[in-house]
């Protein structure tokens, strides 16, 4: 298969590998991996010890590469990765580094404190892996290692592999930049047009079954009227700048970085253009952020989002917060969360029994009013009434250590984001077919 072809590549130069997402980098790194714990690298002199060094590998997946070597039976126990943490003396790392001869995880900090103190020459090591490579940047921890090594260390090897070649279309020459801060002067390409990669996906075809999950009538809502002010807010930076935004419409950008072609059409004459317009672009990003998590957030979470964007990001020229769309956006957020109950009149609000009354005083009917407005702002504690999981976000503005409350004319819903019922029934489907 064409991994194999990757694996071979890298042996035979250094340099970049950058493959398409879903094309199994991990697996190929874990090939790399167990190439250096069995074998006897053939890369390094022939008197120095076999020190390999995986950089930029976060710990979930070193935990990850370390099991699946575990479960190889070509892999003794004793030639299993060494895991240098912080809690490991520089004694004893210094020890490791001189009679290692497999792969060693150490983080980075480590790794140049080592490296500027001597506790580890240069000399022993026979080169790094580096993963996500497209992470590397002038001034990150990493590049410096590989520079304190490649100055000292002619010899040894740095292989780099990404899987996040979308990664390297922001910036000007970004695969350059990489390359030299890895020190490669070799790019391998593995796109799935590829022919020997198009051929071994070709063999496994994939099995696609679309599942297809209506919203809720308040989420419909919500939708609907957040496209209703995207396009409310397109036309005004239409009629007030001159943009060729011909074939662009709210519904063919919803999945797309809808504000930041607006904003590159409008990046010459930046300088130029007026608050309003910069605001307009910004309100832009803040309905595209507000209908993309609509489906990912729960509804209380997706009610604190709005409160916080609406409060802190938008100016005095968001004109379409007075429009009715906007209206109907922040009440049927709210009725996800919960609904108003009518509260009755309490006896003092009766004409009778006011006049009754009068001669109490002033004092009496400021009671009297207090009484009335008692359930609107009375807080009860409602600890018995909301699931746990949810009570830190229904009120964000509590002290903390305190209880969540809610006012007593408030009935909460908490309406739940109906994907988890169509992921649970999927579930369900597949644990009832597995034998």
């Amino acid at each position: 298969p064409f991994q194999r072809s990757v694996l071979a590549d890298l042996l035979e130069e250094d340099g970049l590998a950058i493959l398409a997402k879903g094309l199994g980098l991990d697996q190929i790194f874990i090939q790399f991996l167990k190439f250096f714990v069995t074998t006897t690298s053939t890369l390094a002199a022939p008197d120095s010890p076999t020190l390999v060094l995986p950089l930029n590998v976060p710990k979930s997946e070193r935990d990850y590469f370390i099991q699946e070597l575990q479960r190889d039976k070509d892999v003794k126990k004793d030639r299993l990765p060494v895991i240098l943490d912080s809690e490991t003396h520089s004694s004893v790392r210094s020890e490791i580094y001189k009679t290692s001869k497999g792969v060693v995880f150490a983080s980075s900090r480590i790794l140049i404190v080592d490296l500027l103190s001597g506790t580890l020459p240069t000399k022993l090591i026979s080169g790094f892996l580096i993963y996500s490579a497209h992470r590397l940047t002038d001034t990150c921890t990493e590049t410096f290692i590989l520079r304190v090594f490649r100055e000292t260390n002619k010899t040894g090897f740095i292989k780099s592999f990404s899987e996040s070649p979308q990664s390297f279309l922001y910036g000007f020459s970004q695969v350059e930049k990489v390359m030299k801060y890895s020190f490669v002067k070799k790019l391998y390409l593995y796109p799935r047009f590829r022919i020997d990669v198009a051929d071994e996906i070709s063999k496994h075809p994939p099995e696609v079954i679309e599942l297809h999950q209506p919203m809720t009538e308040q989420m419909k809502i919500i939708q609907q009227s957040i496209i209703e002010l995207m396009e409310a807010c397109l036309k005004e930076l239409k009629d007030g700048n001159q943009l060729d935004l011909e074939g662009l419409t709210v519904e063919s950008g919803i999945f797309k970085s809808f504000d930041s072609l607006v904003q590159r059409q409008l990046e010459p004459i930046w300088h130029k253009v007026g608050p309003k317009t910069k605001q307009l672009v910004s309100d832009l990003r803040i309905l595209r952020k507000l209908l993309n998590k609509l489906v990912r957030y729960d509804c209380v979470s997706y009610n604190r989002l709005l409160d916080t964007l609406t409060n802190n990001e938008l100016g005095q020229y968001s004109t379409w917060l007075y429009l009715s769309a906007a209206d109907r956006v922040f009440k049927s957020s709210k009725a996800r969360v919960f609904i108003r109950k009518a509260v009755k009149d309490s006896p003092s609000s009766n004409p009778s029994s006011q006049s009754s009354n009068s001669s109490q005083g002033s004092s009496s009917s400021q009671r009297s009013q207090n009484s009335e407005d008692s359930d609107d702002i009375e807080m009860i504690d409602i600890n018995s009434q909301v699931p746990k999981p949810v009570q830190p976000v229904l009120n964000p503005a509590n002290k903390p250590g305190g209880k969540p409350t809610i006012k007593r004319n408030h009935r909460l819903v908490l309406q739940e984001n109906p994907k988890w019922t169509l992921f649970l029934q999927t579930l369900t489907e597949i644990e009832n077919e597995i034998p």
